[in-house]
């Protein structure tokens, strides 16, 4: 996965999301992600 797909269906997560999401619930839908990678595409 690339990282601007990866960034794409991070956001689209969150925007969808009717609360806020703990770092491993977007872990546990981007399975090839690991959750250093998530919070780095999310502060970058």
């Amino acid at each position: 996965m690339d990282m601007d797909k990866e960034v794409q269906i991070i956001l689209k997560l969150i925007e969808d999301s009717k609360e806020p999401l703990e770092t491993r619930e977007i872990e546990e839908k981007l399975k090839n992600v690991s959750r250093s990678k998530i919070l780095y595409r999310l502060n970058h």
